[in-house]
């Protein structure tokens, strides 16, 4: 198992534990994991945001994918939200 600490550990360095911890106990609401949500949502994820609510009704198409993502092939049909949660935990 990977301590947090040491995933982020060139974020501790550039800003600091103190920001970094700020940054773990955050939460944030993304409305939206289409073009901006799944690029938003992945990049909080990858700088050690502690917690994302994820909120959108839709399912992924085909057209979505030339510019979601987060989203492939196998992806299509199924909600954007459940796709999205499984790939971020995956990150």
């Amino acid at each position: 198992m990977i301590k947090y600490a040491n995933l982020f550990q060139k974020n501790i360095n550039f800003w600091g534990a103190d920001t970094q911890d700020i940054l773990r106990k955050s939460s944030i609401l993304i409305a939206g994991c289409g073009g901006l949500g799944s690029v938003v949502s992945e990049n909080l994820v990858r700088s050690g945001i502690g917690k994302l609510v994820l909120i959108d009704y839709d399912k992924v198409d085909v057209s979505n994918l030339n510019r979601q993502i987060l989203f492939d092939l196998d992806d299509v049909g199924s909600l954007k939200t459940a796709v999205t949660k499984r790939k971020l935990e995956e990150l």
